[in-house]
């Protein structure tokens, strides 16, 4: 690819909008509009917890001790489950994870078919199921937490059946459902989201007490979740990324583009029926990222600007963009410098969005305003010198992506010491959504 080449390519971007977030004050104004929709959300937790935009529990992320926990894990595209043993010094084993696809559930009657999946004794034995005294689940979806650790559903998303949640207290519903099955539970519940879950797993990796943690989602949806040591209130605080729409980050000036939503989104948007209300997850989660590669992909053959040299590799990485390992896998393979290129947009452009939630969640919590981001056309640096230290574990079903978002954030964000899943089945989230049950609070 020469370098004219490259520049046509650069200059239909720009036309189309794509490289609207990458400009830093864009980005520094995306950042500040982030933090004051997280402040302004967190005062109103306190006062109005229906809030969909943000979610926070009464969890601490403690250990728990001499209890077992059966992990359940309802995901974008997955359903896990496994049993979870902590002994009393808080050390904790594992049963064998299963799992099966969450669209064949949805379906039908998902809390029967959930009931009838966690009594296959595949991975454990239904004595050591009637043992459990608790159940963590991990739900993927927007839901308003009870203070008994429950939780509603309250939002439809990713082509979820609303009905069949309405009005359902999950654990109850799930206990229900197993009663008609035939085996009675004597166990309590408590719903966490993903990213509670991974910032909760990632209690288990650092040793630093003092630090704030933050987990991380970058899968079919993305999330952040925060936990202050130094808080006065001792909570996880959670965003809901599909409700910040163009309408909450519009800036003061009525710029409803604040994060660079491009032509190439919109069509995504169009064909996920989300009625123009492209949202913060479109422009960061990793599953999206093959949706609109695939919309630039058609958008560049139309115009005819992929080179020849390029054609056949382009048209190769197409016809596996439905992979989750394609990204991952093609950069680190492919010759094709257009390939490459298009591959390091993405994540960088995903990795600037991702950056600026985990910037604004940072001066939530530490007051400091002066907290500066900068563009990838500066020095690809966020300037946070955060004083007690900053750790952040980014979780995600795009596993093969994770180590590219991890790679380009760790540039970005100075003062942070970043984790990433050594494992691609999940435990990581049924394990983070099994601690600090005993603590639920709401």
């Amino acid at each position: 690819m020469t370098e004219d080449q490259k520049n046509n390519i650069d200059n239909f971007l720009k036309k189309n909008g794509f490289f609207v977030g990458f400009d830093s004050t864009k980005l520094s104004a995306f950042k500040d509009k982030l933090t004051s929709v997280i402040l302004k959300e967190c005062r109103e937790l306190d006062e109005d917890p229906s809030t969909y935009m943000m979610i926070k529990t009464g969890i601490s992320p403690k250990l728990s001790k001499n209890s077992s926990v059966l992990a359940l894990d309802i995901g974008g595209t997955n359903i896990r489950k496994c049993l979870i043993r902590f002994d009393n010094n808080g050390k904790l084993t594992s049963s064998p994870i299963s799992k099966t696809l969450r669209e064949g559930m949805m379906n039908k009657d998902f809390f029967k078919e959930l009931a009838r999946f966690v009594l296959n004794e595949d991975v454990y034995s239904m004595d050591d199921l009637l043992k459990i005294n608790h159940i963590s689940l991990c739900f993927s979806y927007p839901f308003k937490s009870e203070k008994d650790g429950d939780a509603f559903m309250s939002a439809t998303a990713k082509g979820i059946d609303r009905d069949q949640f309405e009005g359902r207290p999950l654990i109850k519903t799930l206990l229900a459902s197993l009663k008609d099955e035939g085996v009675t539970l004597r166990a309590s519940g408590t719903v966490v989201n993903d990213a509670t879950s991974s910032l909760l797993y990632l209690t288990t990796l650092s040793s630093d007490k003092n630090s704030v943690k933050l987990g991380s989602i970058v899968g079919t949806g993305c999330n952040v979740a925060l936990f202050d040591p130094h808080a006065r209130e001792k909570r996880i605080i959670c965003t809901e990324c599909g409700h910040f729409t163009l309408k909450h980050m519009s800036d003061n000036d009525g710029d409803s583009n604040l994060y660079g939503v491009s032509n190439f989104d919109m069509e995504v948007d169009r064909a996920l029926h989300l009625n123009g209300e492209s949202n913060f997850e479109i422009v960061t989660s990793g599953f999206y990222i093959f949706r609109v590669l695939k919309v630039i992909i058609c958008a560049l053959k139309e115009n005819a600007l992929i080179p020849e040299s390029d054609k056949s590799a382009i048209d190769d990485f197409y016809n596996h963009l439905d992979d989750t390992s394609a990204l991952t896998d093609y950069y680190a393979a492919t010759k094709s410098e257009l390939v490459k290129y298009l591959i390091t947009l993405m994540i960088k452009r995903s990795s600037l969005y991702l950056t600026s939630l985990f910037t604004a969640f940072i001066i939530y919590s530490k007051g400091n305003s002066s907290v500066s981001i900068k563009g990838m056309s500066d020095s690809n640096s966020i300037n946070s010198d955060s004083g007690d230290g900053v750790e952040i574990y980014i979780e995600g079903s795009t596993y093969h992506l994770l180590p590219l978002y991890k790679e380009t954030t760790e540039m970005m964000m100075k003062n942070v010491k970043f984790y990433c899943p050594q494992t691609n089945d999940g435990s990581t989230i049924l394990i983070g959504s099994s601690i600090g049950h005993i603590n639920a609070q709401g």
